[in-house]
């Protein structure tokens, strides 16, 4: 966070983005929450800054509404594709973060590539 903290104040003094790779990286999920909050709170981001990042962290969905939300999925010929969850139409009383990890959004990852790993261990 610390190593953050300049960026952070400079995008919300200035009204700026700041873009961040793996939000959740050296950050604890509430330190996370608590950046993604701070870009929210009017009276922390009068100016209207913006935070753009890409995460693992399903919590954070609960921070977020569902057209600030894209998801990335590969597609058959290994491409990723990106599209808003606004595409998918969550209700408006739905838990994003049990919706996604539940599939209904796409987005979730193949797990038979990790399948196969066990397999060749238990074939060796």
């Amino acid at each position: 966070m610390l190593g953050m903290a300049i960026q952070v104040y400079r995008a919300l003094d200035q009204g700026g983005i700041l873009v961040v790779d793996e939000l959740e990286s050296g950050l604890h999920p509430f330190a996370a929450m608590r950046l993604v909050e701070l870009f929210q709170e009017e009276s922390t981001n009068p100016k209207g800054a913006q935070l753009l990042f890409a995460t693992h962290l399903t919590h954070l969905m609960g921070e977020l509404a569902p057209a600030q939300i894209w998801l990335c999925e590969k597609n058959r010929q290994g491409a990723t594709e990106i599209y808003p969850m606004t595409a998918v139409q969550p209700r408006k009383e739905e838990n994003l973060e049990n919706g996604y990890l539940r599939g209904r959004y796409g987005g979730v990852p193949y797990m038979g590539s990790i399948n196969n790993l066990c397999r060749w261990k238990n074939e060796a």
